[in-house]
């Protein structure tokens, strides 16, 4: 038996080392632990192997160090006892072989963000016949349909094909009924929508599917995500949904939903984010979504939603990201709306709103592209002081506004032309050409959440430091360079983490750490984190650029604490006061809370 076991992982180091052979020079190098005849005595990179005295190569676990090669020369039959194939943010391209079917005890195979091409092969479908549970093919480039191998029998949890160019239906014989997670989002996939309701996570975006809402969603007890937007769903939201008690995420945004916003939506209090935004929604904007105290994120924008903006909605502390705009909305936004201290995105514009706008940091700091368009805002950065109201005669008042209402116009149209004509000469004397100028063409800034694409902001981030070059850096830490990157006029603080020799990440707890921190804590004094990138070619964060620094220098320098003045430090310990209010409960202990950060906004 010992000499069977031998033969066993001699075969296995073999097999491994004509694959490792078979990639570029600098994967090669990547993989230079793999030497000898023993995988599982000599510790190579990403091998495991089984317990006790027959040890045999169970699981293969190799990320985030571009191996770039095909899966061509592995030999899957001297690696027939992986239970674990794990290959995932590689380089690797071509198809996958047929001989992956030869893995007959696979439970878990992940070949997600790779550069794979050509169609999923059946022996896929036929290894979740057997021990495979979990199958995660997503972010490369297979085409072709769904193999309807796949999940028919109910091994199958977990299903993850999003971001490939797949097309054609959901294969009938594919069965959902014991699947937990189930992901095709962004493929070319279209016909109804599937109904099951066991399922823990559902995104079908980015498609073309078409169809009602089914009512069987709401009978999901393990519901935490579901995602539909962006596909071609039509009629109402049904009741029935308000029943998925355990909902997390909920995004129907981009389809065709009409009729108004259940209000049974406000049972799902464990919602954090809620999209129903680009739908054909109309009435209200129901009350009970003042309900949902853990919502972190609400998107109404771009329906036909009329009355005015519910005062209940101040009640939602941790909301960080409010977007109403594009409907008819109308009277003014509710003061209650200061009691909202998590909130640091709003936009408000295309609606008929008036009157003052709350006095907060989150009015404050907005574009006027996102306060715009409306019937009367005023107050804050509108530019335009809200009138105060004085006692008058009023017979008086009715003939001083006669008089106001013929002058001024013509008053104004005056100094209009008078400037006008002004500003022409002064223009051409300084500048006889000015008819060859060319407008500056207006850009949304890069952050902003609602025109928010991340690959176009990474390359423009990676264009503006010209690929990290050094002349861009404002200071070196422990484990990250700072750099200062100006984008769309607006001045960035990227922090790029330290990467090893191999090209791993220095210190991937602290990036985390330091990624859960600042997302969890909104606070005027604390710096502003607008994303992240986590990849194999580069990690850094991106913050807001404070030229002034950190209060710690302010105080340990003597000029700039004399200038700190002690009416501005009560300040900044009010403000932090204010904050800490809301992260207690009535009992005193520490509230919680977590934020998704995932590849695509929603």
């Amino acid at each position: 038996m010992f000499s069977h076991t031998l033969l066993i992982l001699q075969s296995s180091s073999s097999a491994l080392l004509k694959w490792k052979s078979s990639l570029d020079n600098q994967s090669q190098l990547a993989l230079s632990s793999w030497v000898g005849t023993n995988p599982c005595q000599n510790n190579w990179t990403g091998i495991g192997c089984s317990n006790g005295s027959e040890r045999v190569v169970t699981s293969i676990i190799v990320q985030h160090v571009n191996l770039t090669g095909t899966l061509d020369d592995l030999d899957t039959w001297s690696l027939r006892d992986l239970e674990t194939f794990d290959l995932s943010f590689n380089l690797l391209y071509g198809s996958i072989p047929s001989s992956i079917g030869n893995m007959s005890n696979l439970k878990y195979l992940a070949l997600a963000t790779n550069n794979f091409s050509g169609e999923i092969p059946f022996e896929i479908g036929m290894l979740t016949s057997l021990n495979l549970t979990s199958l995660n093919l997503g972010h490369n480039n297979f085409s072709g349909s769904i193999p309807p191998e796949l999940g028919k029998r109910n091994a199958l949890s977990e299903l993850n094909l999003f971001m490939n160019n797949l097309i054609g239906f959901i294969p009938r014989d594919i069965n959902l009924t014991n699947m937990e997670i189930f992901s095709v989002s962004s493929n070319m996939l279209y016909g109804h929508l599937p109904n099951n309701p066991e399922l823990d996570y559902m995104d079908l975006s980015y498609n073309k599917f078409y169809g009602e809402v089914s009512i069987n969603w709401g009978s999901c007890p393990n519901l935490t995500s579901l995602k539909m937007s962006n596909n071609n769903l039509s009629g109402k939201i049904s009741t029935e949904l308000g029943r998925a008690t355990n909902l997390v995420r909920l995004n129907l945004a981009q389809n065709s939903l009409t009729g108004s916003i259940d209000e049974t939506l406000g049972e799902c209090l464990k919602l954090r984010i809620l999209n129903l935004s680009n739908n054909l929604f109309e009435g209200a904007i129901p009350v009970p979504i003042s309900k949902l105290k853990s919502l972190d994120y609400l998107d109404l924008s771009h329906n036909n939603l009329t009355g005015s903006i519910p005062s209940q909605l101040g009640g939602l502390n941790v909301l960080q990201t409010l977007n109403l705009s594009h409907n008819i909305l109308s009277g003014s936004v509710p003061s209650s709306f200061t009691e909202m201290l998590g909130l640091t995105t709003v936009d408000v514009s295309f609606n008929q709103l008036e009157g003052p706008l709350p006095k907060m940091r989150a009015f404050e700091d907005a574009p006027k592209e996102a306060l715009g368009h409306n019937k009367g805002l005023c107050g804050n950065n509108t530019g335009l002081d809200c009138p105060t109201m004085q006692p008058t005669n009023h017979g008086h008042k009715k003939k001083v506004s006669f008089v106001i209402l013929i002058i001024l116009p013509a008053l104004g149209i005056m100094l209009l032309v008078v400037f006008m004509v002004v500003a022409f000469l002064c223009l051409h004397k300084r500048n006889p050409n000015l008819e060859n100028v060319r407008p500056q063409e207006t850009r949304a800034k890069p952050f902003t959440i609602w025109s928010y694409d991340g690959k176009m902001v990474y390359e423009r981030i990676i264009e503006a430091l010209e690929d990290f070059d050094s002349r861009h850096v404002v200071g070196v830490g422990g484990y990250g360079t700072v750099y200062k990157a100006e984008l769309s006029s607006e001045v960035y603080a990227v922090k790029k983490i330290h990467a090893t020799e191999d090209g791993e990440m220095q210190n991937l707890k602290s990036f985390e750490n330091e990624i859960r921190a600042l997302t969890e804590i909104r606070h005027q004094n604390i710096v502003k984190l607008y994303g992240f990138c986590s990849h194999s070619r580069h990690s850094f964060l991106v913050y807001e650029f404070l030229s002034g620094g950190s209060l710690r220098n302010i105080l340990n320098h003597m000029e700039q604490a004399v200038e700190f003045d002690w009416n501005k430090r009560v300040t900044a310990v009010k403000r932090e006061f204010d904050y800490s209010k809301v992260k207690y409960d009535d009992n005193g202990s520490k509230g919680w809370k977590f934020v998704l950060c995932e590849l695509f906004l929603d």
